[in-house]
């Protein structure tokens, strides 16, 4: 999304032999994605839901798009971690998280799974942004409550850790 200035930094980079790790969400045409799996060590891309109207409702999205540049990333033979934010109210539920972790099983080329436990830390990024935070009274979310998720994906194959 930032344009040709980040294919010219990136490129930069790899002549002084600096490692490049991009965080995503993958929300994007694959023709913006493309162009940086060559010269991307690591991508660190977010999983957050594969349920259309869901995902819609909480970020205004489109899954499909998202699942598809999993697959493209996948074809593509990049390096890259799936990361998966459990969130109350949205993702952090057995059939949800069995959907999710199904879907990161079709994929042949992960890395790992990161599950990544909620946490309100947003609350003041959104104070200071004069935007409501509906998760304001939600339970922060610690390791053991994600270790079920650990199992469920190890079943499934997939080396899946929590990351804190």
């Amino acid at each position: 999304m930032q344009g040709p200035e980040l294919r010219k930094l990136v490129k930069g980079l790899k002549q002084r032999e600096i490692n490049l790790a991009i965080e995503t969400s993958l929300h994007t045409e694959w023709e913006k994605i493309k162009p940086y799996t060559d010269t991307t060590d690591m991508f660190l891309a977010d999983l957050k839901h594969t349920d259309e109207a869901k995902f819609r409702e909480f970020t205004g999205g489109e899954i499909q798009l998202v699942m598809e540049n999993f697959r493209n990333l996948d074809r593509s033979g990049a390096v890259y971690t799936i990361r998966i934010p459990v969130i109350p109210s949205f993702n952090h539920t057995e059939t949800e998280m069995r959907e999710i972790i199904s879907f990161a099983g079709t994929l042949q080329n992960a890395r790992e799974v990161h599950l990544i436990p909620f946490n309100n830390f947003g609350a003041e990024k959104y104070r200071m942004l004069g935007r409501d935070y509906s998760y304001s009274n939600r339970r922060r979310l610690v390791g053991t409550d994600l270790e079920p998720y650990v199992e469920m994906a190890l079943k499934e194959g997939i080396t899946a850790k929590i990351v804190l």
